[in-house]
């Protein structure tokens, strides 16, 4: 409805004619309230068509935004296991290292003991052999020290 509805009576009469156009003023009336409310139904339809492809195209950009988001934490996750992989082999060497120079200080200092008892063993002998010879009086024949 595009246009202005008139309503033309050719045979009325100046009495008629006073009624017909309160009819037509009414019909007039009708009718444009009949297109205010098919050009809002159009306008709300049109609305929510368009709120809807809207509506949809957020999502569509929300779900993107999280997919990609969801990937960065996979990849610093990965990034993160990776890095904490490559620490703890660096620890367990190190540990190691620190447990072989352990072990090797502590076979130095065993041979350091074992070397420092000889050295008191020898003592011993000479202490004893001192001893011997302060009880006897006399010299052993195989001492060729003096």
């Amino acid at each position: 409805m595009n246009g202005v509805v008139q309503v033309c009576d050719e045979n009325v009469s100046k009495r008629s004619e006073s009624n017909a156009k309160i009819k037509r003023s009414s019909v007039f009336v009708k009718s444009y309230l009949d297109m205010k409310e098919e050009m809002e139904a159009e306008t709300r339809a049109v609305e929510g068509t368009i709120t809807g492809r809207v509506l949809n195209w957020f999502k569509r950009e929300e779900e993107d935004i999280i997919a990609w988001e969801r990937k960065q934490n996979d990849e610093a996750d990965k990034h993160m296991k990776n890095f904490e992989r490559k620490l703890e082999n660096k620890r367990a060497k190190e540990i190691w290292k620190t447990q072989k120079k352990i072990a090797r200080a502590h076979k130095k200092a065993e041979s350091k003991t074992a070397a420092k008892r000889a050295k008191i063993e020898a003592l011993t002998r000479v202490k004893s052999l001192g001893d011997r010879i302060r009880s006897n009086g006399m010299l052993p024949w195989k001492c060729f020290f003096f």
